[in-house]
């Protein structure tokens, strides 16, 4: 294709991906007719194509994506999975690419190897990036628009260059007030790890890692994708068997000293993204955000008065409809609420991994202002993981996973 474009769209309002994505290739169809022609090859990257890769792994046992005996796309981390689609769709030779956020969950390295793949093809290929925030925005791109459903694509000069915005953040007294009763957690420590290594097959993923997390403290998590920081979380969590043996404590009792996943899942609130392929259903809001009290993906018991006030309380700041559809939700609302609803048992220990992606200016600049506040407010260990790190957030530690060929290390600061 000759005289290819690249430009950038940002949507307006609270838009679901899946409708957005639909109704702007009708629009950009309309506005470049060059797109309409029916030769041309079309590539999408985006969460819909993630999980439709995952399906196809479910359905036949292979996504295509990773080579036969590797860990399987369903089992990559989030930055992992995005890496290996981009990598795929760049190779087929597409003459239109479109992607929501391609730079994102991505670590710097991977950032500029992408970057330079995708400028050689700038010329022949239509580019067109579905972005929330500026900061990745690709920077040859020609052409910036405004796109809201119902109005269209509207092409503008100026665009947000940070990803900070004013919001009209809740006051900590006004906070609902799950969120500033907390109780005192006596355990000496919430995670204890002394020398851990982790081994697949001969392979070394971890090695040597020492780490404590404490109540009280608010760690930032970091490493390139790869360097083992989703096996590391899922040590924490219960959802890797390989952490038996290991010399590994969680909140003051060592693993597998007759302790059950479920003992473990009771004392964490977690979010990670990729636990969206299994929420929503037809799930409403105020349900979705009240199950976060038994730590079901459904709602299957009738909640009290109490929880059922506070949860609407929550959905009231986060401004959301308590009727709505969880997956009529944006994106941004989404990781927003299943963020809150984390917090809502009033764990001992929160982990959010990457819980930013997909959020506008505006709602990371709400949920720099939550976290904080929430962690202010009660006696929780955070783990917070990130390749982006958010300004404003305050972590009062730092673990950085740094690969080696015998496995990644841990720096503490």
């Amino acid at each position: 294709m000759n005289s290819a474009e690249t430009i950038a769209v940002f949507p307006s309002g609270h838009l679901n991906e899946v409708h957005t994505l639909d109704a702007l290739t009708t629009q950009l169809q309309l506005l470049f007719p060059v797109l309409s022609a029916p030769q041309l090859k079309w590539a999408e990257f985006s969460e819909r194509s993630i999980n439709e890769f995952i399906q196809k792994e479910k359905r036949y046992g292979s996504s295509g994506l990773t080579p036969e005996g590797s860990t399987p796309f369903s089992q990559l981390s989030s930055g992992e999975k995005r890496r290996v689609l981009l990598e795929e769709l760049l190779s087929s030779s597409p003459d239109v690419l479109l992607m929501v956020s391609p730079l994102k969950s991505l670590d710097p390295q991977n950032r500029e190897h992408f970057r330079n793949r995708l400028q050689a093809i700038s010329e022949h290929c239509y580019i067109i990036q579905l972005l929330y925030r500026s900061a990745f925005i690709l920077p040859w791109t020609s052409r910036n628009f405004r796109f809201e459903e119902g109005t269209g694509l509207e092409e503008t000069s100026f665009i947000q260059k940070t990803d900070t915005l004013e919001h009209s953040l809740p006051d900590l007294n006004t906070l609902p007030e799950a969120a500033v009763e907390g109780t005192a957690h006596l355990y000496p420590s919430l995670v204890k790890m002394e020398g851990l290594s982790l081994f697949y097959e001969d392979r070394c993923i971890l090695k040597d890692i020492h780490w404590k997390v404490k109540s009280n403290e608010f760690w930032e998590l970091s490493g390139p994708n790869g360097s083992g920081k989703s096996s590391l979380i899922t040590l924490i969590t219960g959802d890797n068997h390989k952490a038996y043996h290991q010399p590994l404590s969680l909140f003051g009792r060592p693993r597998g000293s007759g302790e059950s996943v479920w003992d473990i899942k009771s004392k964490i609130g977690y979010f990670t993204p990729s636990q969206l392929q299994g929420f929503g259903g037809y799930q409403n809001a105020l349900e979705l955000l009240i199950s976060g009290y038994y730590d079901s993906v459904g709602l299957y018991q009738l909640p009290s008065d109490r929880q059922a006030r506070i949860a609407r309380e929550w959905l009231n700041v986060l401004q959301i409809d308590p009727k709505k559809r969880f997956r009529a939700l944006s994106q941004g609302q989404q990781r927003l609420l299943m963020t809150v609803r984390a917090f809502l048992k009033q764990p001992p220990l929160l982990i959010l991994d990457e819980p930013t992606w997909g959020l506008d200016p505006g709602q990371v600049a709400l949920f720099v202002g939550l976290v904080n506040q929430l962690f202010a407010a009660s006696n929780c260990g955070l783990i917070y993981v990130s390749h982006h790190p958010e300004p404003g957030l305050k972590p009062t530690h730092q673990i950085q996973l740094i690969p080696h060929e015998e496995g990644s290390t841990a720096l503490l600061s």
